[in-house]
């Protein structure tokens, strides 16, 4: 009888947390690396309506990262909405910078995925920027 109690009760916990939202794993990874550095952006957190997620850059010595940006696009070209908190952002101007962010989640057909793509300047220590790109599809 205490079995099923406790399989009833997982269950449960089960159910409840993934009506919730949200996933304490890290979703989809994209790294690369480019002359200027290295690019990396992780989709950590499903919510309700939302895929929440940090962009980083990392700049070789000589570097630094003036920008980040991410945007989201569906198949057709839709653009999705991308909040990029302000305050959210760290290390602009310097050779190590993190950004926060969220995709809002619309409505996709079935078997589709939108394209999520982090947008990073760097600058050589004259200004002169260079933009590298990664880009990661959800759902995964």
């Amino acid at each position: 009888m205490l079995s099923r109690s406790l399989f009833a009760l997982v269950l449960v916990t089960t159910v409840v947390s993934a009506a919730c939202g949200g996933s304490e794993e890290n979703l989809p990874a994209s790294n690369e690396e480019f002359p200027e550095g290295r690019v990396r952006m992780e989709i950590e957190y499903l919510d309700t309506g939302l895929l929440k997620g940090h962009g980083y850059a990392d700049a070789v010595e000589g570097w630094r990262v003036a920008l980040i940006s991410v945007s989201a696009v569906d198949p057709d070209g839709g653009q999705w909405i991308v909040i990029e908190p302000l305050g959210e952002q760290v290390g602009f101007g310097s050779p190590n910078a993190n950004e926060f962010f969220e995709v809002r989640l619309a409505e996709l057909p079935r078997g589709q995925q939108i394209t999520i793509k982090q947008m990073v300047v760097f600058e050589d220590a004259a200004g002169n920027p260079v933009e590298r790109t990664v880009e990661d599809r959800w759902p995964p």
